[in-house]
């Protein structure tokens, strides 16, 4: 193999030129784009890595020879009942400490506020502080946590 030193010399327009490269690359995969999709559109898929996307399918038979087991539909998740918000002060800061408690990777005061009916956010903001003074719940930028 001889390796040639000399400099590059501009591209021509013919056979060779990039451009004229480009455009053969670009009408090939479009080719090989109809191809595949027209082989999908049968039900023939082709997989990069058959161990990974295909798992525990037989790749030699025909989708209609499978009996592949259609996923169930997931159930939307029901929305969590909101809970009255006490009139006394006490018992705010005992719903508020148990309501906290529910939520292990921690809560914002939105979400907090959006679980109780009328809960002034104002509110709910001083009774966290005031958890997290008495050490029963701690503080991470927004989140507040059950101690």
């Amino acid at each position: 193999m001889t390796i040639s030193t000399a400099p590059c010399s501009k591209p021509t327009a013919g056979p060779t030129s990039p451009r004229h490269l480009r455009q053969i690359v670009l009408t090939r995969l479009a080719a090989l784009n109809r191809t595949r999709a027209a082989e999908e559109a049968t039900g023939h898929l082709r997989h990069l890595r058959p161990d990974f996307q295909a798992r525990g399918v037989d790749l030699r038979s025909t989708p209609a020879e499978q009996d592949l087991p259609l996923p169930a539909p997931e159930a939307p998740a029901a929305k969590p009942q909101k809970l009255p918000w006490p009139q006394d002060l006490p018992a705010q800061a005992t719903a508020l400490r148990q309501l906290l408690a529910t939520y292990p990777q921690g809560a914002t005061v939105p979400q907090l506020a959006a679980r109780f009916t009328k809960a002034p956010k104002s509110t709910i903001t001083t009774l966290l502080e005031t958890l997290c003074a008495l050490g029963q719940a701690t503080r991470d930028r927004e989140t507040y946590r059950s101690s």
